[in-house]
């Protein structure tokens, strides 16, 4: 597969609250997320255009689920960017990007 593109659709599931989860997630991000792989757990991104923004996703998802770190500025080399963590009801971990304001 060298020097080909692929797409990695993740498959998620959910134990009857499948509409709830997407309202919540299309309310606080809109069509935004990609998926990435971290290890052996899927988690997904985010690049919010402000950090009020990411902070209205944080403080949505965070709401019923668990802020992990609140924006800290990436470390060197600094790409002048912030990022932060947040798992939502359903146990999904979310990683939130922004430029510095």
């Amino acid at each position: 597969m060298k020097g080909r593109l692929f797409v990695v659709i993740p498959y998620w599931t959910y134990r009857g609250d499948c509409e709830e989860a997407v309202a919540l997630y299309t309310s606080c991000c809109a069509d935004q997320a990609e998926p990435v792989q971290h290890g052996e757990s899927v988690r997904l991104l985010v690049h919010c255009a402000t950090v009020a923004e990411a902070d209205r996703i944080i403080d949505g998802f965070g709401a019923e689920g668990k802020v992990i770190q609140r924006f800290t500025p990436h470390p060197p080399p600094d790409d002048a960017g912030m990022g932060a963590l947040v798992q939502d009801k359903y146990g999904y971990v979310w990683i939130l990007t922004s430029p510095r304001s």
